[in-house]
C-alpha cells in the first residue's frame, strides 16, 4: 500500500452530482456510468475557469448519511472561487486540512484500474483502523485524477484523498 500524509489546499469544484447508495453496490453502477456520461457528451468543455494544467479530474464524496448509506459523489474540476456555475451543473469547495493520500496499484487495463480503484478504499479503511489519526468527517474525501490515471497510461494510477485529524 503507497500511502502518505499530506496537507490539501482549498478548492472549488464545478461538475456533474451523483447521488447515490452503498445498498446493493448501487455506486459501483452509478458513478462508473456517470463518468462514462462525463466524457462520452464531454461535460467538462462546459465548465467556466478550468485552471489545472494538466488538467486534474476529482470524484469528491460528500453527504454522507450513516443509516442509509446514500451519499453524493461530485465528478468536477478545479475552478477559481466564484466562478459562476452552469445550468445542471452542481458546485462544491473542499476546504484545506491534512489527509491520508493512497495511490493506487499501477494497472494496465480498464477493468484492472477500477478494481483497483476498490482496493485501494479497502486498504483505506484497513490502516484508519489502527491509524493515529481519525477520519474527520466534517471535510471531503475525494478521489483524484491526473495525468497518471488517464486511459491509455502503461502503469495508470490515481490517488485518494481521506481526511483525518489527530484524535
Amino acid at each position: 500500500m503507497n500511502l502518505r500524509l499530506d496537507c490539501n489546499p482549498q478548492h472549488t469544484l464545478i461538475g456533474i452530482n451523483v447521488a447515490t447508495t452503498l445498498r446493493d453496490g448501487l455506486n459501483h453502477r452509478d458513478i462508473p456510468a456517470a463518468w462514462r456520461r462525463v466524457f462520452e457528451q464531454n461535460l467538462f468543455a462546459k465548465i467556466p475557469g478550468q485552471h489545472d494544467v494538466p488538467r486534474a479530474f476529482f470524484g469528491a464524496i460528500y453527504g454522507f448519511d450513516d443509516q442509509s448509506t446514500d451519499f453524493n459523489y461530485l465528478i468536477g474540476l478545479a475552478v477559481p472561487a466564484g466562478t459562476a456555475v452552469p445550468e445542471g451543473y452542481a458546485t462544491l469547495t473542499i476546504n484545506p486540512g491534512d489527509y491520508a493520500v493512497l495511490t493506487t496499484a499501477p494497472t494496465q487495463s480498464e477493468s484492472d484500474f477500477i478494481a483497483a480503484i476498490g482496493q485501494g478504499w479497502s486498504d483505506l479503511k484497513q490502516w484508519q483502523a489502527s491509524a493515529p489519526y481519525r477520519h474527520d468527517v466534517a471535510r471531503i474525501g475525494f478521489e483524484y485524477y491526473d495525468e497518471r490515471g488517464e486511459p491509455g497510461q502503461a502503469e495508470r494510477t490515481m490517488e485518494i484523498w481521506w481526511p483525518v485529524a489527530k484524535p
